[in-house]
């Protein structure tokens, strides 16, 4: 599988354990505490990390040469985008 590759320090992510099925662990987690009544805190804790991916610094100058074309086009799309997502 393809892995996106941060640029900068500020774009580290950790990869955690059980990443697939984390939108329905997520839910279980807030079902429990609508049930139960227990402390979030309690509840919603961090999995362990498995990895990070860490920044590619040889990446840096070549997405940063896009991102004035990338900034142009998003402005002139940023309508269509958001007619798209009141569908």
């Amino acid at each position: 599988a393809p892995r996106l590759l941060p640029t900068s320090r500020a774009d580290c992510s950790p990869l955690c354990a059980a990443a697939d099925v984390g939108p329905a662990l997520g839910a279980a987690r807030l079902a429990r505490l609508a049930v139960t009544g227990e402390a979030p805190a309690e509840v919603a804790t961090a999995p362990p990390a498995t990895d990070v991916v860490a920044p590619d610094p040889r990446l840096r100058e070549r997405y940063g040469a896009g991102l004035p074309r990338y900034r142009a086009l998003y402005a002139v799309l940023r309508e269509e985008f958001r007619r798209g997502a009141g569908q």
